[in-house]
């Protein structure tokens, strides 16, 4: 049996932070990618972190109380990740955004369309 899966809604401003973050996020995801692929265990320097962090806080924010908030958390700003801890982080926090997204986004009789509540 088939279940109907439940539509949160989402408001025009966090449409607009969930395009910005996964633009961002992708980009990064692609950053670390390269990095990862020439020296996977060298440690991320403070500056790269930081910058990272700053995308991942306001995804953070933007997710809220959805469930996938339990897997995704900061990169450590003390202890600093190797490249490729960091892109595991990076695509859980893409994985967690296309839950985010597959919770408000849904079918119509004239395709597919966010579920807006303003």
């Amino acid at each position: 049996m088939k279940t109907k899966q439940v539509v949160k809604s989402i408001t025009h401003a966090e449409i607009a932070e969930y395009e910005l973050l996964v633009a961002h996020l992708d980009s990064l995801i692609d950053t670390v990618e390269e990095l990862s692929k020439k020296k996977q265990d060298e440690v991320m320097n403070v500056f790269k972190v930081t910058s990272i962090n700053k995308v991942l806080k306001r995804i953070i924010e933007l997710l809220g109380d959805d469930p996938s908030t339990s897997f995704v958390e900061a990169l450590d700003e003390t202890s600093l990740p190797t490249n490729s801890d960091a892109l595991l982080i990076l695509k859980q926090f893409k994985t967690a955004l296309s839950k985010f997204h597959a919770l408000r986004y849904y079918r119509t009789e004239l395709g597919w369309d966010w579920n807006v509540k303003d």
